[in-house]
Parts: C-alpha cells; structure tokens; sequence
C-alpha cells in the first residue's frame, strides 16, 4: 500500500494539570521527544530515526508548527529549512520554494466569517485517510461554555435547518425533533479527511462529519445524538465568538475570533478513537492513539523528505 502522508494531528492525549509535559515516545524504530500543554502541541518537538540521527526539529503552539523547522537525512544532512508566520504560510529557505504557493491567502475570511478550505487535487485525495476523534470539555472550555454550541446544533435541527442523519457513515437522512434537555452533553465527535497537500507542501484537513455524544437522563444510555455535515454548520458556528480567556495563549492566538476558528486552525484537544486509511479494508480501532498521532507527524515529514 502507498505509504500515506498527511497533517500533523490535532492534539495528542490530553494531560490533566496545565502544566507544560514533555513525552518520550517511540514509532516504528523511530523515537519522539515533544512537549503538551492544555491537551495541546506546545513547545519542542524533535523526532530521531532508527539510526539516532535527528530526522525533524522545530516547536508546536496550539498544535500547529510555528516558528523555524528543519528536516534532515539519515547521514544528518538538513534537507529542509522553513520558518512558520502563521499556521499556513511559511517562508521556505531550502529548497526554495515560490512564496505564492504558501496558503497565506487562507487568513482572509469569507463573507460569511469563516475561512474556506484549499481546494485539493485528485492527486491529493489519493493518499486521504479519514479519522475519528472525541472532543471532552477537559481543555476545550469554548467548546462547552453555557452548551452554545450543543445548543446550536439542536436548534439548527429543530428548525429542519440542516440535515441530519443517523451516523457518522452518514448515508441516512434522519427527520426528527430533539429534546435538548433530555440529554447531557458528554463531548463532540468528528469525522475528518486528512490528505498531504503537494502543491503547497504541507498537510490539510478537512472535518466532515459533526456529532454531539450525549447520556439519555431518563434511561441512562450514552449515544450519538445525531450526525450533521460539518461544511453546512460553520458559517453558524462563525457567529458564536469565544472570549480570548476561553482557549490558550500564543503566537496564533489572534486567529481564535469564534467556534469555527477553533476548529480550522486546529486549537482544541481530543483522542483518537478510529483511522481508515486509503485501501484499508477495515477500520482501526487503535489501542494507542499516541501512535496515529506519531504515524501521522512522521508521515508529513516523510513527504517533506520527497518534496
């Protein structure tokens, strides 16, 4: 199977203290040192190969690469230098690479308040793989603050505003009413389409499926409330603002106006509960969602290496 190449993650597991964590991990022969923060990529990041000659080096802040990044190869070798201005726009000094190509266009809003996503080529969609992630109010205050946006979805619902369906296969178009008083928001679930973009040089993501998990208060059982198509809610979710006290500080805190924004530039915390990777067969289910996240980094850096 090709090897896949795509984003780095949105976070790795979420630690319970604010502090700021470094974690030792290994994947594949290849070893990991990095550090979190609010559930987060904050700080160093250094990845080694299987011979112990570092591979990648650089700093995360609210998951996205920020500031200097540099690749080398296996004789130690830098391959890759680039200097992070903003989530998608970097300036690249080896190789050379056409500032024009960069996603620096990415930070103008549309009229509807949101920022669009890059268009991809069929080229990219090949290497797509799709990913399941849980989202807990631990780390992710904005996201929960007052149920705004729990609250949002089921009056979108309610109003026969957006479609609804069944689950996150999402073929099965569901008309029904929900009560949201009878259930307790437990966390969000979402289904993303993750591809390396080879025009731009960098990975990108897309969320697909959105989904309120919740406890039935009358009867117990926690479920899926409902699943909506994530494109058709972000111009709703533009118009909640979030308070700059509700989410991380950093370089790219500017960014954060609304709940949309939390979720294009990637500043919240989850886990991994599924990947389908192009040409699997099957699902995974992973017993160590560290690992995809790693799979995932080594994976961008490995198409860096054949840029």
């Amino acid at each position: 199977m090709k090897t896949l190449v795509f984003l780095l993650v949105a976070s790795l597991v979420a630690p319970t203290a604010f502090s700021q964590r470094k974690h030792k991990a290994s994947y594949k022969g290849e070893r990991v040192v990095y550090q979190t923060k609010f559930g987060r990529m904050n700080g160093f990041y250094r990845s080694y190969f299987s011979n112990g000659k570092l591979k990648a080096q650089g700093t995360f802040c609210n998951n996205q690469r920020a500031e200097k990044w540099r690749l080398l190869d296996t004789n130690g070798k830098t391959v890759l230098q680039r200097t992070y201005l903003s989530p998608y726009n970097f300036k690249q000094s080896l190789p050379t690479f056409a500032d024009s190509l960069t996603m620096k266009n990415r930070s103008e809003r549309n009229a509807q308040g949101f920022h669009p996503n890059f268009p991809m080529t069929e080229t990219d969609f090949s290497s797509m793989v799709r990913v399941e992630r849980e989202i807990k109010p631990e780390n992710n205050p904005a996201l929960f603050q007052d149920n705004k946006c729990y609250k949002l979805l089921v009056d979108l619902v309610n109003k026969d505003s957006v479609r609804v369906y069944a689950g996150k296969a999402m073929m099965r178009i569901i008309h029904e009413g929900f009560n949201p008083n009878v259930y307790q928001l437990l966390s969000f679930r979402l289904t993303e389409d993750i591809a390396y973009d080879t025009l731009r040089g960098i990975s990108a993501v897309y969320i697909s499926g959105f989904s309120p998990f919740v406890k039935n208060t009358l009867t117990g059982e926690e479920s899926e409330l409902f699943w909506v198509y994530f494109p058709d809610i972000r111009s709703n979710l533009a118009k909640i603002s979030v308070d700059s006290d509700d989410f991380p500080r950093g370089m790219y805190a500017k960014n954060i106006r609304n709940i949309d924004d939390i979720f294009f530039f990637r500043d919240f915390s989850s886990t991994i509960l599924s990947i389908f990777r192009h040409g699997d067969k099957a699902i995974e289910i992973p017993k160590d969602p560290e690992q995809i996240e790693l799979e995932l980094l080594s994976n961008e850096e490995n198409a860096w290496m054949r840029k």
